[in-house]
């Protein structure tokens, strides 16, 4: 697969979702406030749905769909086909409960915050929507390594898909490009 092919599937994928992204990104809004203020039995199981949605969506309007021209696409959709299922299955289970404990209220707000900075980052640079892509590039022991991340992330609940299927690294040495 080549670079082009990379980026070229993330901006399709940003112009032809781009009103299903935002949709789903106000219900994981919604639904996250809804948790967090009053975390009701039907709200709890109302998350695992929209959280076996979003991953049914990563996995087939993502990566069936919008990289069907990258040759690790199948992989990538079933594994997170089964994300999907294990929420489903999690409320036939009742495992994840959503219980509060306070301990990680930082943290979560960073998480949640999260889907919003690759979309920042790239207004700043003077991308625009749908066509925007932050790119980090980091240089690691002399050679440069490209690591991206797409307008859409996932975290909290509040994502919407997946902007790339490298992820973002962190070093000392990291650079917007």
């Amino acid at each position: 697969m080549t670079n082009t092919v990379f980026w070229q599937t993330i901006a399709d994928y940003n112009r032809m979702s781009w009103p299903v992204q935002v949709l789903l990104v106000l219900a994981g809004i919604v639904l996250t406030w809804r948790l967090y203020r009053r975390p009701a039995p039907g709200v709890r199981r109302v998350m695992k749905y929209y959280l076996a949605l979003l991953n049914g969506w990563i996995a087939v309007g993502y990566y069936l769909v919008a990289c069907d021209a990258r040759s690790y696409n199948g992989v990538m959709a079933l594994f997170w086909g089964v994300m999907a299922a294990v929420w489903i299955y999690d409320d036939v289970v009742g495992y994840t409960t959503f219980e509060r404990t306070r301990r990680h209220d930082r943290f979560a707000l960073l998480l949640c915050l999260m889907p919003f900075i690759y979309p920042l980052f790239s207004l700043l640079r003077g991308l625009h929507f749908p066509l925007m892509t932050s790119r980090a590039v980091l240089v690691m022991n002399g050679s440069t390594v490209g690591s991206s991340a797409g307008f859409s992330g996932s975290g909290c609940g509040v994502g919407a898909g997946v902007g790339s299927g490298a992820g973002c690294g962190s070093a000392p040495s990291a650079l917007l490009a």
